[in-house]
């Protein structure tokens, strides 16, 4: 189970009927339980029947989860050590550990530091 609210919305990858594997690539529309409708107001109604709701499988909300919930929070905290980084303010700057050394990426040409940069990227 993926955790409590998300995956009471979710659906086995497996249907639990047929013991068939449910395709990955189709969106399920299903009508909630009683006690769903609160846990899972947050799921999208895109179909013609009032009741139905979109729910996807463990699968598809991982895929979906993982680039875009876990990519935006490394994106967040990049973004914000860069700017401290970039901008060297003095209050952080202060428990820099060698002090009399200039950070890696403004020492030479800046070319050696784009090429551990790429490397250690991709």
């Amino acid at each position: 189970m993926i955790w409590p609210y998300i995956g009471d919305c979710t659906i086995p990858d497996v249907d639990p009927e047929t013991g068939l594997v449910r395709s990955h690539t189709t969106i399920h529309f299903v009508t909630l339980a009683k006690d769903q409708e609160n846990t899972c107001y947050w799921l999208p109604k895109w179909s013609s029947n009032e009741n139905e709701y979109m729910r996807v499988t463990y699968f598809q909300f991982l895929m979906l989860d993982l680039p875009i919930g876990n990519g935006g929070i490394f994106l967040m905290f990049a973004a914000f050590y860069s700017v401290l980084y970039y901008f060297e303010f003095p209050f952080f700057e202060q428990y820099k550990i060698q002090k009399d050394k200039p950070w890696p990426w403004k020492q030479g040409d800046g070319k050696t530091w784009n090429h551990l940069l790429k490397r250690a990227i991709f």
